[in-house]
């Protein structure tokens, strides 16, 4: 886990069903959540379905100056409130450089992946109860102490949290988007973060949606809500892959380029790349670190992604046994599980590697 990056992980559910909530608008139901795993996994189209019913060449130029500084007096539901216009804004800016490029890029799959963040956002700016604080006032709490749920299985909450040394963190159990009262839409840096988790959003989003029982649900969350913190390898695989391939594409492929070209990048390589993405300076330790990971992630690209979904087991490159590392034992601590080539989850062997 970076200092800036708070990287939690998704959850999983089927024919006992649960009583339907109402459906979110039709207008924005659409086909989305294919760009991860294609039939695999979750060759569905997005509806409105509740969790419940599934229990079956420019550079980025930010804008943050709509945006005044929070009121001492502010309620924490009007802080949450003012930080969902900064990433509402923000993330619709960094898509009007993102999604041209995007469109140019050959794979499908990788194509879809790189514009669900940008789609999630979009449905989720009609979500009423996007604001979490407001959500858990408004809503009744459901028998059991069961978590609360959205309406529709792609939309989640945003919570205000000063609390944790970090810009973005999504909670898949509560389908919440835990942000930094400082989160800065002027900020590549930041908003690339939010961008990593958006991506969980949609891996979470995806795995509920191929849940077709209560027993299937119930062992989702608790694998994501237990005592353990636990972490799906190829979840952090694609965040971080889509993270690295949106900064190649907002550097018109000269990150990738660079990597590829074999020279020694040093610190005026480094000054270069950051200046393309318009980097402050002062997020530079973050910079570093996703270059190091760039570093094993190309010349290969998403095609290490590709082969991963299709649970290639025989396939692991460096960037997939760094990936298990820094999330491993000897890094976040954390219990790192994979998928075999039947589809069930196992703990990573790190004695085998």
């Amino acid at each position: 886990m970076a200092n800036r990056n708070l990287d939690q992980t998704p959850a999983k559910r089927g024919p006992s069903k649960a009583p339907r909530a109402a459906d979110a608008p039709d207008s924005k139901r659409r086909d989305l959540l294919r760009f991860m795993f294609g039939a695999s996994i979750a060759g569905v189209t997005m509806s409105g379905d509740t969790d419940e019913d599934r229990v079956e060449d420019q550079t980025f130029v930010p804008t943050n100056e709509l945006f005044n500084v929070p009121d001492p007096q502010e309620t924490h539901a009007e802080v949450t409130e003012a930080l969902i216009l900064k990433i509402e804004a923000g993330m619709r800016k960094l898509a009007e450089t993102a999604i041209p490029l995007i469109e140019r890029i050959e794979d499908e799959r990788t194509r879809n992946q790189l514009m669900a963040p940008f789609e999630l956002i979009e449905l989720n700016s009609e979500n009423p109860h996007k604001n979490n604080d407001r959500f858990l006032a408004d809503a009744s709490p459901l028998v059991g102490g069961v978590k609360w749920k959205q309406e529709a299985v792609h939309w989640f909450s945003y919570t205000a949290d000063g609390q944790a040394n970090v810009v973005a963190g999504f909670k898949p159990p509560t389908r919440e988007m835990m942000i930094s009262p400082d989160f800065d839409p002027d900020n590549i840096c930041d908003l690339l973060i939010l961008f990593h988790e958006l991506t969980h959003v949609a891996y979470d989003t995806t795995i509920r949606y191929g849940l077709q029982t209560t027993e299937q649900r119930d062992n989702y969350l608790e694998f994501h809500d237990g005592s353990t913190p636990k972490v799906e390898l190829v979840n952090e695989i694609m965040a971080y892959s889509s993270e690295i391939d949106m900064m190649n594409l907002l550097t018109h492929d000269f990150l990738r380029a660079t990597i590829e070209g074999g020279q020694e990048i040093g610190k005026v390589e480094i000054d270069d790349l950051m200046r393309r993405l318009n980097w402050p300076e002062r997020d530079r330790g973050m910079f570093m670190m996703l270059l190091e990971l760039a570093k094993l992630y190309y010349p290969m690209g998403n095609r290490i992604v590709n082969r991963i979904v299709n649970r290639n087991s025989n396939f692991e490159p460096e960037y997939v046994k760094h990936m298990a590392k820094i999330h491993g034992p000897e890094g976040r601590g954390m219990e790192v599980y994979v998928y075999d080539i039947e589809g069930n989850r196992e703990l990573y062997d790190f004695e085998g590697e």
